[in-house]
């Protein structure tokens, strides 16, 4: 697993704090989500795709294993 510090700008950060409320994910939910989404995006009509054959955990599942890590 690889761990990811991302900067943002203020209103990115109030725009993802709203989201997060909203929806009631976490901020870190959100972005790992959007990630995701934009790894599968570029690789969805290559041959290959380096996470083809493995499943993607859920963000509550990589939450678990995070936390159980510590």
């Amino acid at each position: 697993m690889t761990i990811i510090t991302a900067y943002i700008d203020e209103a990115t950060a109030e725009r993802l704090r709203l989201i997060a409320e909203e929806t009631g994910r976490r901020c870190e939910d959100l972005a790992e989500s959007a990630i995701a989404e934009e790894a599968l995006r570029y690789f969805r009509a290559r041959s290959d795709d380096p996470g083809q054959a493995a499943p993607l955990p859920s963000a509550a599942q990589r939450r678990i294993a995070r936390e159980a890590a510590l």
